[in-house]
């Protein structure tokens, strides 16, 4: 534990503003923006939506276009639409207040195991147990460095008793995540060796970029027949990357974000939901 401490003094990231501010409404747009995306992206922002919605009550006030414009470019959009279920549900049932027990933050949209734990460790410095990819990357390292297909049951059976040494919470699991960053700079990814690795698939080509363009364009647009929206999100990716399967990829687009209640069908044009609906993980 002194080696983290020490690492930490050495490569802390006082600066995101999430750790400069961290109060609970903070925490918690952070965390859902963090989700499978790297720190250095989400920072903008961030920033960007704690100007335009500062508090949960503005935030569910916007319709859903709104916080869509904003989020876009940050990728898995379903995220947004938790962020903003989320945000309703809160302003409506808890008068904006976020809970700070995991059995009460794990009943809202979007929000698992991992993220009730990290806003009850970050937003309230509550004892809990948070693993994500650089604390992994740091147990692996000191405690399974000769062993494969280590699974998140034994590296949580490790942070349960190094928590038990710890007060302040916060500040541990900040440490043990800068720590990571450094690792992952100096030795080859020691989550390779976890059971669950997957390396994440390219960007270019995929369904996700699909999805990605379908939402800008709407974004601007807001509505627009079908045929004219496959033509617009065609003109936005190079015929290399999708031969033969742009049409496939396009209609999966539509059919996941309208299931998704992302965007909807008004006759034969296709626009973004004006309002969610509260929803369940």
């Amino acid at each position: 534990m002194a080696l983290v401490w020490k690492r930490y003094d050495m490569c802390a990231r006082k600066y995101l503003p999430w750790r400069i501010d961290c109060s609970p409404y903070s925490v918690l747009l952070s965390e859902f923006m963090l989700q499978q995306t790297q720190v250095s992206r989400v920072v903008t922002y961030f920033n960007v939506f704690v100007q335009q919605w500062p508090n949960i009550d503005s935030l569910a006030k916007e319709n859903f276009r709104g916080i869509l414009q904003h989020w876009n470019g940050l990728g898995y959009n379903r995220r947004a639409k938790y962020l903003h279920d989320t945000a309703k549900s809160l302003s409506h049932k808890h008068d904006g207040r976020i809970p700070d027990t995991i059995a009460d933050l794990i009943q809202l949209p979007g929000i698992g195991i991992y993220t009730a734990s990290a806003i009850c460790a970050f937003a309230f410095n509550k004892k809990s147990i948070v693993l994500e990819t650089n604390i992994r990357k740091v147990i692996i390292y000191h405690f399974f460095k000769n062993e494969s297909c280590i699974t998140d049951n034994q590296i949580n059976g490790v942070l349960e008793q190094l928590v038990n040494y710890v007060d302040d919470y916060r500040t541990w699991y900040w440490a043990l995540m800068d720590y990571g960053v450094l690792l992952g700079k100096q030795v080859i990814n020691p989550s390779q060796k976890s059971a669950g690795y997957k390396k994440q698939s390219n960007f270019k080509g995929s369904l996700r970029k699909i999805r990605g363009r379908v939402l800008e364009v709407l974004c601007r647009c807001n509505t627009m027949s079908e045929m004219r929206l496959k033509e617009a999100v065609k003109e936005k990716v190079s015929d290399d990357e999708y031969v033969d399967v742009f049409d496939e990829f396009f209609e999966k687009s539509i059919r996941s974000l309208v299931k998704e209640k992302i965007l909807s069908y008004k006759g034969s044009a296709v626009s973004i939901v004006e309002k969610t609906e509260n929803t369940t993980e």
